[in-house]
């Protein structure tokens, strides 16, 4: 069903009016920040304490240039950070445990548009992703790190709104993504195929700050 809705949203959006903003030529920059975290402290009876937080950070650049009316093809750059760290306290022994995630990231990609109004466009987003991953882990014995490296690809709807005519928020709409995502680190190869449900998204929208600077004549 997600594929059909997909393909639907394609033919959509493959034709229609152009607006100013989507004209070829046109250059394009953006940029998102997201991150969350948690801290949670539990205790178990008069010997346990166990202490807990994790914090995650994305921050991500976007560029590109309208190749034609309403086609823009880019580059992003970006990153996934995770801090995670674990602490108890057991019979007055303390032990910790700390773990750091890191994925570096290059996404080439295409996007077509739709105008819906002189405000609102429609696209949808097709990206390919190469990464260098670096996780690294640590306790009270032991100090590791790995490295690796991941692929993807994915399609994804969206939907921008234009505050300015050169500035505009825009909107990833996951709950319709489809992906493959292949990750290979301490010699462990994973494949996954990624969507709203079986990709954990931590969020079904999310929002991007982006800039049209069309040529001047």
């Amino acid at each position: 069903m997600k594929k059909l809705l997909l393909m639907g949203l394609l033919a959509t959006v493959a034709a229609g009016r152009v607006q100013a903003q989507l004209q070829q030529g046109t250059k394009y920059a953006a940029a998102t920040i997201s991150f969350n975290g948690s801290v949670n402290k539990t205790k178990g009876g008069p010997t346990l304490t166990e202490k807990g937080s994790s914090h995650y950070f994305d921050p991500s650049i976007q560029f590109g240039k309208f190749i034609a009316a309403n086609r823009l093809v880019g580059l992003g750059i970006g990153s996934n950070l995770a801090f995670i760290t674990q602490k108890s306290r057991y019979n007055n022994e303390d032990y910790k445990y700390v773990t750091n995630q890191a994925a570096f990231n290059l996404s080439p990609f295409i996007r077509q548009y739709k105008s819906i109004s002189p405000k609102w466009a429609m696209f949808l987003h097709a990206a390919a992703t190469f990464s260098y991953l670096r996780y690294t882990t640590k306790n009270n014995v032991e100090h590791e790190k790995q490295n690796g490296f991941g692929a993807g690809i994915q399609v994804a709807p969206g939907i921008s709104y234009w505050i300015t005519p050169r500035f505009a928020l825009e909107s990833d709409i996951n709950l319709l993504s489809l992906g493959v995502d292949y990750r290979d680190i301490n010699k462990t190869n994973t494949l996954q195929v990624k969507s709203a449900v079986s990709g954990s998204l931590t969020s079904y929208f999310s929002v991007r700050a982006s800039w049209y600077l069309q040529s001047q004549n």
